[in-house]
């Protein structure tokens, strides 16, 4: 696919400056009207197998890109027997399950994945219990993450990993003692 991007951007450079150099030779005076005759009359078929070849190179950079699109994201790299592509859901899906698996204290989770020219950048939404030492928690949330994506997933370009804590509830005592005080009032 790499090669077919390279060819595309080369013939539409190529189009695009040979065009824009007859447009100014035209307009210059520099171009003969006879050139520009020859393509209105005679050369009409030259015009209409280039505007063809245009067409399909339009279709195919079409089919090209909705393809693309239609992909999934994923962080890709390269092993010694070929690419491995791990998407980004099956990333986030995976935080999820490990945060609220190993780590105490941690109660709900939402991750999210993203890919930057630095790296990868995973945003970990997590609700805590009370009672929790929030830096000690964050901090080791923070390097269970980045050390499972790196020595299990093999994703060696993780830029940063951001945790952002979204409530602070109540444990199940508390919880019991407020609705116990509630039912008293």
């Amino acid at each position: 696919m790499k090669a077919y991007t390279y060819f595309m951007a080369i013939v539409s450079t190529a189009i695009l400056l040979a065009l824009g150099v007859l447009a100014f030779l035209y307009t210059s005076n520099v171009l003969s009207p006879s050139i520009v005759n020859y393509f209105t009359g005679t050369g009409k078929w030259v015009l209409s197998i280039v505007g063809a070849v245009f067409i399909l190179l339009a279709l195919g950079e079409m089919y090209a890109g909705t393809k693309a699109m239609r992909q999934e994201p994923a962080v890709s790299f390269e092993n010694p027997l070929g690419e491995v592509r791990i998407s980004y859901s099956a990333m986030e899906d995976y935080i999820r399950r490990l945060v609220v698996q190993e780590i105490k204290g941690v109660k709900r989770v939402r991750a999210n994945v993203k890919e930057t020219r630095a790296g990868v950048n995973v945003t970990v939404k997590a609700e805590v219990q009370d009672g929790q030492n929030i830096p000690r928690l964050t901090n080791g949330l923070q390097e269970r993450v980045s050390s499972y994506l790196k020595d299990i997933l093999g994703i060696a370009s993780l830029a940063q990993v951001r945790v952002h804590i979204t409530r602070i509830s109540p444990s199940r005592e508390r919880e019991k003692e407020e609705i116990k005080e509630e039912g008293e009032s």
